[in-house]
């Protein structure tokens, strides 16, 4: 586990995992904390259909959408990451920030927590994800 005082990447990612695990647990099922979980769970599998379901984006059809996370899960199909999910801020009742802490790059042995913004929005009784507002470094290639 230790290699000259310094701690292994996996043992990092699993407790990511774990701690991100305990969250979700306790969240609410129709929170936009779940929501947002759900999302970053769909994108770190490749869940394209959930991408979609979970993908806010008013005037664009689903068939777009879904060309849209194709092209993205196919420019990032080698990129890995690991997050949990640490704040909800709401800003109106249909409206609701969503902090991510992301290890972008995962694989790589020196990656470190920053910090991201899912926009939320809740449409129809469920929360989805305004994904023109997120930070386009969290993953290569997002929809726009």
């Amino acid at each position: 586990m230790l290699r000259a005082g310094r701690v292994h990447w996996l043992v990092l990612v699993a407790l990511a995992a774990a701690i991100g695990g305990l969250v979700v647990v306790f969240l609410p099922t129709n929170s936009a904390a779940k929501a947002a979980n759900d999302f970053m769970r769909a994108l770190a599998t490749d869940d394209r259909d959930s991408l979609v379901a979970l993908t806010y984006w008013p005037d664009v059809d689903k068939a777009e959408i879904r060309k849209k996370w194709d092209h993205t899960m196919e420019a990032g199909k080698y990129y890995r990451f690991a997050y949990k999910i640490v704040n909800e801020k709401q800003a109106t009742d249909t409206q609701v920030g969503v902090t991510a802490m992301v290890m972008r790059n995962v694989l790589t042995g020196s990656s470190y927590e920053e910090k991201f913004e899912l926009p939320m929005v809740l449409e129809g009784g469920k929360w989805k994800v305004d994904v023109r507002g997120i930070n386009r470094e969290m993953f290569p290639a997002l929809p726009r």
